[in-house]
């Protein structure tokens, strides 16, 4: 059975990381020999998939082979780790009683374009979905429904989401939901041959 190849290139970006990617699950850290590791910069690594990934809106595209690729490009607000436990993503730490979730976003996270990411950016990608003129596949894949409020608090750094009846998934439901920033989080339907995420490559 012959399978179809797209081979995309990416290059890495070297402060656009949120500071919470170490060490998440808060275990030890990893070896003495993982921390004195030196990762590469302003190289390239190609990854290919079996088929087109589709829009490359992180927004509006929820498709398996591209949520395996905006894993490189982008971050959520939380992560879920091997054993199932809810890890930092952009959020640092978060409360939520199953319909009020409010998330403290890392003070040091920034945009491959080198902005910061406030809770006032996350606040935009939250307002791109509920636009239902958008159609965003995030309604129903991510979110239950388009029944939700928002706010953000820069000056606090928080951002909180509000659900209009109880969701117990939504944390790990959230960890699938990869947020653009900079120019990304102006415009996701832009984003159509590149990208504008926190994760540690770029798209070229």
């Amino acid at each position: 059975l012959g399978v179809a190849g797209l081979a995309l290139a990416l290059g890495l970006a070297t402060a656009c990381s949120s500071s919470s990617s170490g060490s998440p699950s808060g275990g030890s850290g990893g070896s003495a020999a993982a921390a004195s590791q030196k990762y590469a910069s302003n190289g390239t690594f190609t990854f290919a998939v079996s088929g087109d990934p589709g829009t490359l809106n992180p927004l509006n595209n929820t498709a398996t082979t591209a949520n395996w690729l905006f894993r490189f490009l982008y971050q959520p607000l939380v992560t879920v780790t091997a054993n199932g436990t809810i890890a930092p993503g952009l959020a640092t730490s978060w409360t939520f009683n199953g319909t009020k979730a409010t998330f403290t976003i890392d003070k040091n996270a920034t945009c491959s374009d080198g902005s910061k990411i406030t809770p006032s950016v996350i606040a935009k990608d939250f307002a791109w979905v509920k636009d239902k003129a958008n159609s965003s596949t995030v309604i129903g894949a991510v979110l239950p429904n388009a029944n939700f409020t928002y706010s953000a608090d820069d000056a606090a750094g928080t951002f909180t989401l509000t659900l209009a009846s109880p969701f117990s998934n939504l944390l790990p439901s959230l960890s699938f939901m990869s947020l653009p920033c900079g120019a990304g989080a102006d415009n996701p339907a832009s984003l159509t041959t590149t990208s504008s995420g926190s994760g540690p490559f770029t798209l070229t």
